[in-house]
């Protein structure tokens, strides 16, 4: 599979007190949008069709004197893909302080090249997030020299 990836199947992750997501996912009915950047900490390429990576989530720096700068922890991602004819298809796993979210994107293919933007579904969740549904956008960006591969996850979920 010769695409940027940016996910992975089952870590752990931590949200810093205060936060939207730590304050609001026990709320029942609450629709949630989660926007962080992904960090690839691992990657291992199984096959020509098959791979896994792991991902550090952060939430957006706020700061204005540290522009440009990773903010706080926000949790980890763990994605697992498969190359298919149309599309590369990921399950993933996002951990956050109160629970775990479970879903599924895609990257579409076309002219045999994958594409940079995954979408994709929240197909449920543990604790505080059990039940959870939702959507998950994905942008990639490929490693360069100076940093690793990133991308710029959305993801928006409610509790039922």
């Amino acid at each position: 599979m010769n695409r940027p990836i940016a996910l992975a199947a089952g870590a752990l992750v931590t949200l810093a007190a205060g936060t939207v997501v730590a304050t609001t996912a026990a709320a029942t009915g609450t629709t949630t949008t989660l926007k962080v950047t992904g960090t690839e900490l691992s990657h291992t390429q199984f096959s020509t069709t098959t791979e896994s990576e792991a991902d550090l989530l952060h939430l957006p720096n706020t700061s204005i004197s540290n522009k440009g700068a990773l903010g706080k922890k926000a949790g980890y991602a763990t994605e697992s893909c498969v190359a298919g004819p149309s599309s590369d298809v990921c399950a993933v796993a996002i951990a956050l302080k109160r629970g775990i979210l479970f879903g599924r994107y895609a990257f579409p293919i076309s002219g045999g090249i994958a594409s940079s933007f995954a979408h994709g579904k929240i197909l449920g969740g543990l604790n505080a997030y059990k039940n959870a549904t939702g959507t998950i956008t994905l942008r990639t960006h490929p490693a360069t020299p100076d940093s690793p591969a990133t991308g710029s996850w959305v993801i928006t979920y409610t509790l039922p």
